[in-house]
């Protein structure tokens, strides 16, 4: 299991659901909006760096004495990298779980290690992300015991990475501080002068959800004569998206800011 030259990386995934039209999710009053938390900070690069590191020696001299080991490139908060530790000493597996930043770092790093992986598993990133491992001969297929259970239009045909949930890519807005200008699709966004300025946005790109976002914009747009099959007019309304939104600074609280009206909208 342990061959480097093997590509012996298995994929779990979260199914993400991404309405072309519109998938709304109205966040209720401020109440609502304050008990709501934004996901924990990940690790940083330095961080994730010296945890590999660390996985690599520790992994090493467990093998040479027979232990049982389990490295895992993850997208998950730290709850749930603490969940699945846990549950490998249960089962006697010492699980050292790698925390990066989003599931594009996730996706970049498996296919940056392709001829040298640490990674025995990848959990937690979007089918995007798993369906550009699969492409790029990064991962080993495998069947898990609970194959049955999980729906065929949820995992990978050929076996290489298998749905452990479903979510949804919403559009969330404070209603009361929309008021009557509600969004009915996420292009009201750029096209609506009233949201100019009023939707929150995060400049990076690596983040899978991002980049569901921003694929399920582009998908409207399908040209097999344009740039990586999307017709100018889909470019164009990428960049009408980021040029009229309010571009997230560095501690800018997207669940506050909401509350507060400073903002109405934006991904989650």
């Amino acid at each position: 299991m342990r061959n480097k030259k093997m590509k012996k990386i298995w994929g779990l995934t979260t199914a993400v659901i991404l309405a072309a039209s519109s998938i709304m999710a109205g966040c209720g009053n401020s109440q609502t909006a304050k008990e709501t938390q934004p996901a924990p900070v990940q690790e940083s690069s330095a961080a994730a760096e010296s945890k590999v590191s660390d996985a690599q020696e520790t992994e090493e001299a467990q093998k040479q004495a027979g232990a049982k080991t389990l490295v895992v490139y993850s997208n998950t908060d730290e709850a749930g990298a603490k969940a699945m530790e846990d549950v490998g000493k249960e089962i006697g597996i010492e699980v050292t779980v790698v925390r990066l930043n989003g599931g594009g770092e996730v996706t970049d790093r498996i296919m940056a290690e392709k001829n040298n992986p640490t990674a025995d598993i990848v959990y937690g990133i979007n089918h995007i992300g798993f369906a550009r491992l699969k492409a790029a001969d990064c991962l080993q297929p495998f069947t898990p015991v609970w194959d049955d259970k999980v729906e065929s239009g949820l995992k990978d045909p050929d076996g290489y990475y298998y749905g452990v949930g479903i979510s949804a890519v919403l559009l969330a807005y404070n209603p009361e501080a929309a008021g009557d200008n509600a969004p009915a699709d996420w292009t009201d966004l750029w096209t609506k002068p009233e949201w100019k300025g009023k939707y929150f946005v995060n400049p990076s790109t690596s983040g899978g959800t991002t980049q569901l976002v921003l694929s399920g914009i582009l998908t409207r747009y399908r040209d097999d004569n344009g740039e990586l099959g999307i017709s100018q007019e889909g470019w164009d309304a990428i960049a009408a998206y980021y040029q009229n939104a309010y571009i997230q600074q560095e501690g800018d609280d997207f669940f506050a800011m909401l509350t507060k009206g400073d903002i109405w909208a934006g991904q989650n």
